[in-house]
């Protein structure tokens, strides 16, 4: 399971967090979060849905731990946390 949805949910939130340690932490923590609910998870519906649910509530976490503005909604082109995002050169 891991191996099949690793990469997008790395790839969401590294471009919506400042750095690819703040993103591999938090996809790490979706992982967890995933095996802590896994009793409440309805296997009815889109793993996939449910894992980016998660991740969108650990970015939200990480942008308040390091007090950095979060939008209301996760809308896939919103920028969490874009003024503090690491770039190139």
């Amino acid at each position: 399971m891991i191996a099949r949805y690793e990469g997008r949910l790395r790839a969401f939130a590294r471009m919506r967090l400042p750095g690819s340690a703040d993103a591999e932490d938090a996809v790490q923590e979706v992982f967890l979060g995933f095996l802590q609910s896994l009793p409440h998870f309805d296997a009815s519906r889109s793993l996939e849905t449910y894992l980016f649910a998660i991740l969108r509530y650990k970015i939200g976490d990480a942008c308040r731990r390091k007090r950095m503005p979060t939008p209301a909604d996760f809308a896939p082109s919103g920028d969490e946390c874009d003024d503090l995002r690491e770039r190139p050169g």
